[in-house]
């Protein structure tokens, strides 16, 4: 928060939405970044209550509005309505790291379908549960391996037992040198989520030459585009379809892998930063 205290700084970007900020002399020109409109759209899972609740407060006074996708954008004016400040996407980016042949964690089965990070909710990790249940016998060497969201949960384990899937389906914890193997291991990725406000992991995957599958729904569509195959949300039979497909085409699979990483390679933070500055200059020459 350096800029804040500079009584010469002309512009103040904020990334998130802290209330004691408001309160505080600012810059003439405030620069606002909307990653999601996660608690507006779910407000079930936040019992306690909104973690943004400044956000409307912050887009109400901003000089200029980043999303970090056009469904974010489409999201903010369909909950807030109008706003009066300019708006520019500032897609996210992917690291350097992730990058095909990197090294592949040494806990990981032969071949393995990925998902990563939390399961609940509106992740829909027990989409991806049914719709492994349902591949042929052909394709049940394969494991599913959930990365990172903790241990199992009690319902989680009851419905892997259900379906028959007890060993198959496992949960690894990895780190972040681990994570561009575990990726570029995988024989597919399986992003699920119904909501993103971007999804960075379905970058991360593609760069790594991971095969991706996507819900079709929110910002997925915008940064996987025609590199990743899609399922609506919650069908985890159109899941198992395009799994099947995946695990079973040795050229198939090998097509989305290098479409996959091609994509990738159009999102660099490269880019972001240019984006960025150029909203800058157009938030300097306001007001």
């Amino acid at each position: 928060m350096l800029n804040v205290r500079r009584r010469d700084a002309e512009i103040t970007h904020h990334t998130y939405y802290r209330p004691e900020y408001l309160s505080r002399r600012s810059t003439p020109r405030m620069v606002v970044t909307i990653h999601d409109m996660t608690p507006e759209l779910f407000p079930d899972l936040f019992p306690k209550g909104n973690p943004h609740l400044r956000k409307r407060e912050y887009v109400r006074r901003a000089t200029l509005v980043l999303c970090v996708s056009e469904s974010t954008r489409r999201d903010l004016l369909r909950v807030y309505g109008s706003v009066e400040a300019p708006m520019i996407v500032t897609h996210l980016g992917v690291s350097d790291r992730f990058t095909p042949g990197a090294l592949r964690a040494s806990w990981r089965p032969d071949r393995y379908v990925l998902f990563l990070g939390n399961r609940g909710g509106y992740k829909d990790f027990r989409v991806v549960i049914e719709a492994f249940a349902q591949l042929t016998p052909g394709q049940r060497g394969t494991a599913l391996v959930a990365v990172g969201g903790g241990a199992f949960s009690s319902d989680e384990e009851g419905l892997i037992s259900r379906w028959g899937l007890r060993g198959r389906v496992v949960q690894r914890a990895a780190s972040d040198e681990e994570l561009p193997g575990v990726f570029g291991g995988a024989s597919a990725f399986v992003f699920p989520s119904r909501y993103e406000g971007f999804g960075l992991p379905t970058l991360e995957a593609m760069a790594c030459g991971a095969p991706t599958v996507l819900a079709d729904s929110s910002s997925h569509p915008e940064v996987g585009g025609d590199a990743a195959l899609y399922f609506p949300p919650g069908d985890s039979s159109v899941l198992a379809v395009r799994l099947g497909r995946l695990l079973s085409d040795d050229a198939f699979r090998r097509h989305f892998s290098e479409k996959g990483i091609a994509r990738a390679g159009k999102f660099t933070w490269r880019r972001t930063a240019e984006v960025t500055a150029d909203g800058y200059r157009i938030a300097a020459a306001l007001r």
